[in-house]
């Protein structure tokens, strides 16, 4: 197959995609329109919100994602979720407040 024959049809699937977003290795970025987040697959969030040991095993993600912890954006049958929404639904979650003594 020609270099310029791969290029083409490289681009058309490429074209299609560009309409909602144009999706890379489990990330998705939306480009148009007031949706500027970025879209990461639900292990890529988990390893880019943990990335060393001290988070959640993926037992317990998988968990989290099924109780409703954090939400999440479906398309075309993958899930995806915004690392910077589930930071802070996270956060809310299971933060403690302090406790102040008079």
């Amino acid at each position: 197959m020609s270099e310029k024959h791969q290029a083409t049809e490289n681009n058309s699937g490429a074209d299609s995609r560009s309409k909602l977003g144009q999706e890379t290795a489990n990330v998705v970025t939306f480009t148009t329109g007031s949706e500027s987040g970025r879209f990461l697959g639900l292990e890529a969030t988990r390893a880019y919100l943990f990335p060393d040991s001290s988070g959640p095993s993926p037992r317990s993600w998988s968990d989290w994602r099924a109780k409703g912890y954090f939400s999440i954006v479906k398309i075309g049958g993958r899930v995806f979720c915004d690392p910077s929404i589930v930071r802070a639904e996270l956060t809310e979650r299971f933060s403690i407040p302090a406790v102040t003594t008079s």
